[in-house]
C-alpha cells in the first residue's frame, strides 16, 4: 500500500546515512593477551625506557578532554579542535606503538566520542522531525564476530515543550522517553593484525514513541532485512589504538573515529539501547 511503501522509505532513507557513517568505526577480534590500559609495541621493539605508562595515560587523557570539548561525537569541533584532535591521536599512538586488539577487549557497548568523517558530521542535521540526536555508538559481540552500528534519536526541546503544553488529561507519557533507534547489523573478518574488513548483514529502526514501543522495522541480523543483497563488502579499518577501554581507527577513507566502552559486554543478540 502507499502507506506501507511511504514507511519503508521513510525507515531506509536516514538508514542510508547510517550505513555510509559506519565507517567512523572499528572491531578487530584478533587473539592477543590485553590489559586495562596496556600499551602494545611490535614484539621485536623493546620499549623506549623514556616512555612509561603514565605518559600513556597522559596522552590518552589529552585526548579526551580534547574531544569532550568538541561537543557531541566532535560534531561542534572547529577547524583549531579537529587540528588538536589529530595532533593528540599522532601523540597518543607514537606513544603506545603499533595498536592490538582482541575479541575480548572490544566486545561491548561503545560510544562515539569523536569523528572527522562527514557522514558522521552531517547526522545533526540528520534528525528526523521533532527529533535531535542522543548517541552514535556500536553494540559488538566480539566473539561472535556481530556489530551493530547504532544511531540513537530522542525528542528535541521543541517537541518537549509542546508535549508539556497539552491538556493534562492527554499528557500520559514522558516525551523524553521517546526515542528512534537505527542499527546496520555488519559481521567482520581480520585481515591483517591491525586491518578489519567489514560486511552489511541487516538494517533496522526501532521507534518508541508517545511512550509506546512500535513495531521494529527490518532487522540489523539479516533475516527480514529490507537490504535487497545482504553480505555486501562494507570497507575496512585500520586500528591505531586500543586499550580496552579507548579505542581509535582509521578508515580506508582516511577518516578518524575515537570510541568509549560504555558496557562490558553486549552479547549475546547485542539489542542494547
Amino acid at each position: 500500500s502507499y502507506v506501507y511503501s511511504t514507511m519503508r522509505l521513510f525507515a531506509v532513507t536516514p538508514l542510508i546515512a547510517l550505513m555510509v557513517s559506519s565507517s567512523a568505526f572499528l572491531l578487530s577480534s584478533q587473539p592477543v593477551s590485553t590489559h586495562r590500559r596496556r600499551f602494545q609495541r611490535k614484539a621485536s621493539e623493546p620499549i623506549d625506557a623514556e616512555v612509561t605508562l603514565p605518559e600513556v595515560e597522559a596522552a590518552v587523557a589529552k585526548l579526551r578532554e580534547i574531544a569532550a570539548d568538541c561537543g557531541l561525537c566532535g560534531l561542534d569541533a572547529s577547524a583549531g579542535q579537529k587540528k588538536r584532535i589529530d595532533e593528540a591521536i599522532t601523540e597518543l599512538t607514537q606513544l603506545a606503538g603499533p595498536a592490538t586488539a582482541s575479541a575480548e577487549s572490544i566486545d561491548g557497548v561503545w560510544t562515539l566520542l569523536y569523528s572527522n568523517a562527514p557522514d558522521i558530521v552531517g547526522l545533526k542535521s540528520q534528525a528526523p522531525i521533532g527529533g535531535r540526536l542522543r548517541r552514535v555508538g556500536q553494540e559488538i559481540d566480539g566473539f561472535g564476530g556481530r556489530i551493530n552500528n547504532v544511531i540513537e534519536y530522542e525528542a528535541n526541546d521543541a517537541s518537549r515543550g509542546l508535549a508539556a503544553r497539552l491538556p493534562q488529561a492527554l499528557q500520559t507519557w514522558d516525551p523524553a522517553e521517546d526515542v528512534v533507534v537505527q542499527r546496520v547489523g555488519l559481521k567482520f573478518e581480520i585481515k591483517e593484525p591491525d586491518t578489519v574488513e567489514l560486511f552489511v548483514a541487516g538494517i533496522s529502526v526501532a521507534p518508541k514513541l508517545f511512550g509506546r514501543e512500535l513495531p521494529n522495522f527490518g532487522s540489523a541480523d539479516g533475516p527480514s532485512s529490507p537490504l535487497p543483497f545482504p553480505n555486501l563488502p562494507f570497507g575496512f579499518f585500520k586500528v591505531l589504538y586500543n586499550d580496552g577501554e579507548l579505542r581509535i581507527i582509521r578508515t580506508g577513507q582516511n577518516w578518524v573515529s575515537v570510541n568509549e566502552r560504555r558496557q562490558q559486554s553486549a552479547a549475546p543478540g547485542i539489542e542494547v539501547s
